[in-house]
């Protein structure tokens, strides 16, 4: 990808994007292809801050279920099923497994109607993406690292999977094919708006240190936190962390769905290049969006709740 700040100069765009994550990439591409002028900037690297932090999914939010929220889930399975289409290259199925304890929050009757609801809808309930139960000794052959004491049963359900910084660079790769000006290392400093409308923005070349003022009929601001550092986020804007860890490698070729013990929320191990992604937290944060850290809390806490569930213990 070649880097020119000078492109952003002397012209009218249609649309500015400020952000270069999953949302600004996308945003991009998609006004690009329908021949929009679409410039998109980013003070960091292409995918540098959550959307290369994430759980790597593509799911559909099974636990969304719990709450009854059928419009998400399905809107979700549908743009799950859309990525496979589209980006196969990008965007792999992966089987989860869900262990049923004797003393498990959610019991096997409970699963097996919420797996079925997500295969239906899915819109695939027959297919090979669709649920499968084991009993105790099947499913502890299938996740050997997982602890059988009080192992009643488990399932199995389909999700997909992602590389989301690897996809995050497609798009920005395909976006500048389409013709939109796309500039990393370079941060918004100003708005500028008349009688209440923004018709651009002030941005600075991380690098020379130039700044210039990129016109725009249409403004999108996809900064995710950093919206909350925003005079008008402050108002609205509630910040939550989420961690994960890398760790050794404990499963095979598919990942698990596990409940923490002590406050009953959902978290992952799955496979990731060779290593184990255990996560992930959601706890408040008031620092600044640019300087979140792992604390010890967050490690002692993901430790402990996957150590529930594994044969050998990982420190």
């Amino acid at each position: 990808m070649k880097r020119d700040f000078s492109l952003l100069t002397g012209r009218q765009f249609d649309l500015l994007v400020c952000g270069g994550g999953i949302y600004g990439a996308w945003t991009a591409y998609d006004a690009a292809l329908r021949g929009l002028s679409v410039a998109i900037v980013e003070q960091g690297d292409w995918a540098n801050a959550t959307s290369s932090a994430s759980s790597k999914l593509i799911h559909g939010g099974l636990r969304y279920l719990e709450t009854c929220d059928f419009k998400l889930v399905r809107k979700a399975l549908a743009e799950r099923q859309m990525l496979l289409d589209m980006a196969p290259h990008r965007v792999w199925p992966l089987r989860f497994g869900v262990p049923v304890y004797k003393d498990s929050r959610i019991g096997t009757l409970q699963l097996k109607a919420g797996l079925t609801l997500y295969d239906l809808l899915a819109g695939r309930p027959g297919s090979d993406i669709a649920h499968h139960r084991f009993d105790s000794k099947d499913f502890a052959e299938r996740f050997p690292a997982l602890d059988d004491e009080g192992l009643k049963c488990g399932f199995t359900y389909g999700d997909a999977q992602t590389d989301d910084a690897r996809l995050v660079l497609e798009l920005i790769a395909g976006a500048m094919a389409a013709g939109a000006v796309c500039v990393n290392y370079c941060r918004l400093t100003e708005l500028k708006e008349a009688k209440g409308k923004i018709y651009g923005a002030m941005v600075k070349d991380q690098i020379s240190l130039s700044e210039t003022l990129v016109r725009t009929k249409q403004f999108v601001n996809t900064t995710g936190q950093w919206i909350a550092a925003s005079d008008t986020g402050r108002n609205w804007c509630r910040l939550t962390k989420g961690i994960h860890l890398v760790m050794p490698a404990v499963l095979r070729d598919e990942a698990l769905l596990l409940t923490a013990r002590s406050d009953g929320r959902v978290f992952f191990m799955i496979p990731w290049y060779g290593m184990t992604l255990l996560g992930t937290t959601d706890t408040d944060y008031m620092g600044g969006p640019g300087q979140v850290t792992v604390e010890p809390e967050d490690i002692a806490y993901l430790l402990a709740e996957a150590n529930h569930y594994l044969k050998t213990a990982w420190t």
